[in-house]
């Protein structure tokens, strides 16, 4: 790992998870723009969620994005499944708060030998997140649930996509 400040570009990192105000990919998307310097280009590198938004930044804004890197990430829209299962989400956040739903979250993020081998990450995660805003976490959860599928996109633009995606990952599924 490189620090960021040694890049010989600038890195915007945003820190969406506390934002209220988003209700879908595209106003996340419009509102990271704003951060972004708009005389150069964007390469993007999402994680999970961060994907959802590079690709929404990709389609509100493709004259400025060269390429996009979705990290455990999808182009396809929420099965019914996930659906119910990001409203349960929701629910529970919504009566428990984000302290009693990052500690068994964090955990299913990674696989279980990494969560056996590196408890202490495990706990500095969880420690550094269990603060955010319920209210931006329920947010994010309604914008990935009703976000649009891509994959038409991805055949249309001549923007490259490269997927990454763990063999063990639980949250993402496999094509």
């Amino acid at each position: 790992f490189i620090p960021a400040y040694t890049w010989p570009f600038p890195v915007v990192s945003p820190d969406y998870a506390g934002w209220e105000d988003c209700l879908d990919m595209s106003e996340y998307a419009q509102k990271i723009a704003l951060e972004l310097p708009k005389d150069k280009a964007w390469y993007l590198i999402g994680h999970s969620m961060g994907g959802y938004v590079a690709l929404a930044l990709a389609k509100e804004f493709p004259e400025q994005v060269k390429s996009v890197v979705m990290l455990n990430s999808t182009a396809m829209a929420d099965s019914e499944e996930k659906k119910l299962n990001r409203n349960k989400t929701m629910e529970f956040l919504q009566k428990l708060g984000t302290e009693a739903f990052i500690g068994p979250f964090v955990p299913n993020l990674f696989s279980k030998d990494f969560v056996e081998q590196h408890s202490s990450i495990i706990r500095k995660l969880i420690e550094r997140y269990q603060h955010i805003p319920a209210s931006g976490l329920v947010a994010a959860s309604k914008a990935m649930r009703d976000r649009p599928a891509g994959l038409e996109f991805l055949t249309s633009t001549q923007i490259p996509f490269l997927f990454i995606h763990g063999d063990l990952d639980t949250l993402v599924p496999q094509i």
